[in-house]
């Protein structure tokens, strides 16, 4: 697992920069998905641009790893909090809300995780908060998972034409993330 660390790392800070890109180049579009509530939505666009770069520089150093994975967490659960949760429960027959705010609790569970792998200092100890991390990343799966289940007509279509028996394998991948997220959950697979 310690050889794989360094390219999983890798992997997570190029789609931070690509997400902090996108921050910058759609600041408009961004700004709209911030609440109404948030006075300054705009700079809340460009702000968490900035945070996703300076994730990126904390997590590619590794002696900042741990912090920097730590607050990307905080930062994606502020968003399933006050961003997915309010519009989930103003559109609860939405699958895309849904589809959204599992994501962002899957990033959530991904970063901490992240943090929860990477070394300690001599004198830090380890955060149990942290292995919240897991069981939000395999509550995502298993979400996901019945969402192909709910919405198996719309996920039968995202395949090729050509490709025989979607339907079928739209359960199939249903079945297969939700068996992976009870797996995560219940610590069989690291």
């Amino acid at each position: 697992m310690e050889k794989s660390q360094p390219l999983g790392r890798i992997f997570i800070a190029v789609s931070l920069v690509v997400f902090g890109v996108q921050h910058f180049m759609y600041a408009g579009f961004v700004a709209g998905l911030v609440p109404a509530w948030m006075p300054g939505r705009l700079f809340w666009a460009y702000f968490v641009g900035v945070a996703f770069f300076a994730a990126v520089a904390g997590i590619l150093y590794q002696r900042l790893a741990r912090p920097a994975a730590t607050l990307l967490g905080v930062m994606f659960f502020l968003f399933v909090v006050l961003l997915h949760i309010p519009r989930i429960a103003a559109h609860p027959r939405d699958g895309n809300e849904w589809t959204s705010g599992f994501v962002a609790l899957a990033m959530c569970g991904g970063a901490w995780i992240l943090a929860s792998a990477s070394p300690l200092d001599e004198r830090e100890t380890a955060d149990p908060c942290l292995k919240l991390g897991r069981y939000f990343f395999a509550m995502a799966f298993g979400a996901f998972g019945i969402q192909h289940f709910v919405y198996a007509h719309f996920a039968a279509g995202l395949g090729p034409p050509w490709f025989l028996g979607r339907p079928l394998w739209a359960y199939l991948t249903g079945a297969v993330f939700v068996a992976a997220g009870a797996a995560i959950f219940l610590e069989r697979i690291a």
